[in-house]
Parts: C-alpha cells; sequence; structure tokens
C-alpha cells in the first residue's frame, strides 16, 4: 500500500518548467522566446516553458533578493502540492539566482540546466569597475551602463550591496548540467571550472558541456534544446498531463 501511494505521488506530482534570463534581459529574451517556442512545439503543449521577468520591482532597482521573490511567487503560484518541483533552464544571471534558490529551497529544484552561469556575481562588478568606480556608485546611487548591447540605462547601488550577502559559488543539490561556451569573455568558462570543482569535493557530480560560443550562447541554440528535452526527461513526459 505504501508502494502504490508513493507512486501514485510520483506520478502526479507537478514539475514547473522555466527560464531564467540574464542581467540586462527581460521575459522577452531571445533564447527564453525560442525555447517557449521549442516547448510548445515539440511536446505536450501543456509542458510550458514560464518566463518571469527577473527585474523586481525594476530593472534600475534590480537587486538578487528581488529576483528570488519574482521565482518564489511563480513557485507558490504553480505549485499543486508540497512535492511540486522546478525544472530551470537559466542563462547567465538567472544561472546564478537559479542557483540560489536551489540552494535556499533544495526540495523545490528538481533539475538545473545552467547556460554561462555569472557565479561570484558581486566580485565581477568590484573587479569590473576598481575602488574608484565602486564608490562613486556608492556615493550616487548610480551607475550608468549599456543595457543588453544596445540601451543606456542606469542601476542603484542596492544591486551590489545585496549581492555581496550571497554566496559566490553556491551548493546545489540538485542534479546540475552546465552549458558554457569557451569563447566566453563576459563570463569567462573558469568559473563553471570552479563551481564544478567545489561540488566534486563535497561529493557532487556536475557535468559541464563546452562549445565554440560565446557568452550569449545564440549560435548554441539547437544544443540547448536538445539538452533541455533529454535532460529535463520531456520526451517522457509527452503524454503526462500532470506536468505543465
Amino acid at each position: 500500500k505504501t508502494i502504490k501511494v508513493l507512486l501514485f505521488r510520483m506520478k502526479n506530482s507537478k514539475i514547473i518548467y522555466s527560464y531564467l534570463h540574464g542581467f540586462g534581459a527581460n521575459s522577452n529574451s531571445y533564447k527564453g522566446l525560442e525555447l517557449k517556442k521549442y516547448f510548445r512545439s515539440s511536446f505536450n503543449p501543456e509542458i510550458k516553458l514560464h518566463l518571469p521577468d527577473l527585474n523586481n520591482p525594476s530593472f534600475n532597482k534590480i537587486t538578487i533578493s528581488g529576483a528570488l521573490e519574482v521565482i518564489d511567487d511563480l513557485y507558490h503560484r504553480e505549485k499543486t502540492s508540497d512535492d511540486t518541483q522546478f525544472c530551470l533552464v537559466c542563462s547567465s544571471f538567472g544561472g546564478y539566482i537559479g542557483s540560489i534558490y536551489a540552494n535556499k529551497y533544495p526540495d523545490r529544484v528538481k533539475k538545473l540546466l545552467l547556460l554561462c552561469p555569472a557565479f561570484d556575481f558581486a566580485n565581477r562588478w568590484k573587479n569590473a569597475l576598481g575602488d574608484l568606480l565602486l564608490d562613486n556608485w556608492k556615493n550616487t546611487n548610480r551607475l550608468d551602463i549599456n543595457r543588453d548591447g544596445n540601451e543606456e540605462t542606469m542601476v542603484h547601488y542596492q544591486l551590489y550591496e545585496d549581492a555581496i550577502k550571497y554566496d559566490p559559488f553556491p551548493i546545489v543539490q540538485c542534479d546540475t548540467k552546465i552549458i558554457h561556451g569557451e569563447n566566453d569573455i563576459i563570463v569567462p568558462i573558469d568559473s563553471s571550472y570552479q563551481f564544478i570543482n567545489l561540488h566534486n569535493r563535497l561529493g557532487y557530480n556536475i557535468e559541464m558541456i563546452t562549445c565554440q560560443d560565446i557568452h550569449t550562447l545564440v549560435d548554441s541554440l539547437s544544443l540547448i534544446e536538445s539538452t533541455c528535452a533529454s535532460f529535463f526527461d520531456l520526451n517522457k513526459q509527452y503524454n503526462n498531463q500532470s506536468h505543465l
């Protein structure tokens, strides 16, 4: 009887599929929309890929804590039982956010697919800006940046102030896979190797797929799609109406 109950729960547990975009992007990011189209056209239409906007409350006032709230809101909105779990595909900044969430709520995340994840987020800002520009950002509460390659805008200092509170390389217990471009100069591949080595020392095995691509991975979309299909077992879920 116990085995039957467990099998029933496994069959009817809900998986929430979601794409977490990178820094400067939003819910209309190119990879996110392409992956959503792929999910919709290749599998059961009820297997929905959610595209939350992590810019909470706005891009100018974005923080890691605010982005985590967005994921948490999605979880509570979509959950049908206590064993509801995420399968997350996460790009760059979204990869760091997804890893922090998986560390904070290990029972809520089943699988993580990280695309050029931006680990060590706070230190990247510090190293890129240097002490002088970092102090100016703090004093003015304004840093002017080029958003997503084409739009000048600003972000507040709370982004950095909030980021330093978080582990630069969060430990995740869920099944995790990384795709990283060997030509990535925004977040060099060494950070993913550091993440993997840290987990290996703790007994966690994380696989990484490398490709000849840059940070955006737009030339590796077919690789990302096929990895989503195999890693998330999407073909097995084709006729399972309980997976949304």
